[in-house]
């Protein structure tokens, strides 16, 4: 399979799942991967990064290695798909201690920037509350950005918002 080919052709979930599949059982062709998630094209930048999502669910210790990576290309990326798909899969990763400043940073000024998406603003609300583990001192920032998201949010950012809550709580 050239993963660089089906990149230029049309792009749908299929291709998506078969890149992944084949990835699962190419693990060498994850730079591959990652060159376009990385890249300056910016539909092969979205797919890539739906691709790496989709991959995460199937096996996540094939992400662990560029953990460190996407949390950098964060800075870099004004793609709401890399953001999403990138927070995405860090909400299931326990995240290298020289990245987690950076990493709340970053979800912090997506939780008040209200022009980011709203799942964006919903993963970034569970990358933080699972931070907040290790950063007890960030539950009541967490907590008051939280309260003050849901009470003009959407349906989506109030089931978020609701279960961020309890999970702090505890």
């Amino acid at each position: 399979m050239d993963i660089n080919q089906l990149f230029q052709a049309r792009f749908n979930k299929s291709t998506g799942k078969e890149i992944a599949q084949y990835i699962l059982v190419h693990p060498d062709q994850m730079s591959t991967l990652t060159k376009h998630f990385l890249g300056k094209n910016a539909r092969a930048c979205q797919n890539a990064a739906w691709v790496l999502s989709t991959l995460n669910d199937m096996d996540s210790n094939l992400i662990l290695p560029y953990l460190g990576t996407f949390i950098d290309h964060l800075d870099k990326s004004p793609i709401d798909a890399v953001k999403r798909n990138t927070l995405r899969i860090l909400q299931f990763q326990d995240i290298p201690e020289e990245y987690q400043g950076k990493l709340v940073d970053h979800c912090f000024h997506y939780l008040t920037d209200q022009k980011q998406a709203i799942a964006v603003h919903a993963f970034a609300m569970t990358v933080l509350a699972n931070l907040c583990v290790i950063y007890p001192d960030l539950k009541n920032e967490l907590r008051l950005v939280v309260e003050d998201l849901m009470r003009f949010g959407s349906a989506a950012i109030q089931s978020r918002g609701k279960k961020v809550l309890k999970l702090i709580s505890q």
